[in-house]
């Protein structure tokens, strides 16, 4: 005998995996209508501690977060989580981690007070999803972030899109090294969050003036086709050939400024004038680097 509502669980069952189809295609508008339909009809036909049920409102309260960075579906639905699926429940520990590693990394107040939990959620993410596993990954950058993060005298979170001195650098570079072979293992070359940490290693690296260490990392980072150098980070171009030329490379370095300044060369703006300027005056000691070098004569890089 099939059990209580058995068949009109099935129904909704392919329901929601027709509309997480609409998700993967990209088509937004029909995936978030079709799944407050469904959220309702889920609710009045089984209720609203059912599986399924919770399963499409976690899939709303995610899309709600990826898109719009809006928690409050991700706190809704947060205690049905624990309550239907469990403590130890992959859609459990994916939320807790989500709203503890926000808090701690990038909440409006002091985070520090969201270390212990955010510890608690990887040690718990490592055993039960595996240490290469997304979630894990992500909370584990979220926790090297909460570290980095600065508080002023009244523990206020400092913003941390500003310069930073050679201490931040070498502080954020410690806990990004030993986690980015992780990080390219489990989520690949390409993904966002491998990206944005290579950026940050890039940077630290450079700003410590540690450019052996610096250039293979620009390397991984930047584009070699003609139309992708065009809208690649100009400053990350312009330490990258400056590491070249530590490396003993002045040659490259300047072939490397000189496809740098063709492409800026149309573009508008102050910013980009001082990029140009400062390319323009790397190439021109480069150069002379180079000539001195010809010459015969003893020579020693360009050093900013």
């Amino acid at each position: 005998m099939n059990r209580p509502g058995g068949s009109a669980r099935a129904v909704l069952e392919r329901r929601l995996n027709r509309v997480l189809a609409h998700h993967a295609a990209g088509d937004e508008a029909e995936f978030t209508r079709l799944l407050h339909l469904l959220i309702n009809d889920l609710t009045d036909e089984l209720g609203a501690d059912d599986p399924l049920t919770v399963e499409a409102a976690y899939q709303r309260a995610m899309y709600a977060w990826q898109t719009a960075h809006d928690q409050e579906g991700l706190e809704g639905v947060l205690p049905r989580l624990i309550r239907v699926l469990g403590p130890d429940h992959r859609r459990t520990i994916d939320v807790r981690a989500i709203l503890t590693g926000n808090a701690a990394a990038r909440g409006h107040i002091d985070g520090r007070g969201y270390l212990p939990e955010l510890r608690e959620i990887i040690a718990q993410a490592t055993r039960i999803l595996g240490a290469s596993d997304p979630i894990t990954l992500t909370a584990r950058l979220d926790l090297a972030e909460a570290l980095d993060r600065a508080y002023d005298a009244h523990n206020r979170p400092v913003p941390g899109n500003g310069p930073r001195d050679d201490v931040q650098a070498e502080r954020r570079r410690a806990l990004l090294e030993p986690l980015l072979p992780d990080l390219v293992q489990g989520l690949g070359d390409d993904d966002p969050r491998v990206t944005r940490t290579l950026v940050r290693l890039a940077l630290d690296t450079y700003q410590v003036g540690d450019y052996g260490a610096a250039l293979p990392l620009y390397e991984r980072l930047l584009p070699t086709s003609p139309a992708a150098l065009g809208r690649s980070d100009t400053r990350l171009r312009i330490q990258h050939a400056h590491c070249v030329a530590e490396a003993g490379e002045p040659e490259r370095a300047l072939s490397l400024l000189d496809a740098l300044l063709t492409t800026l060369r149309n573009r508008p703006g102050r910013d980009y004038q001082q990029q140009a300027a400062t390319a323009l005056a790397l190439r021109s000691t480069l150069r002379k680097q180079v000539r001195r070098s010809k010459r015969g004569r003893s020579h020693s890089w360009f050093r900013s």
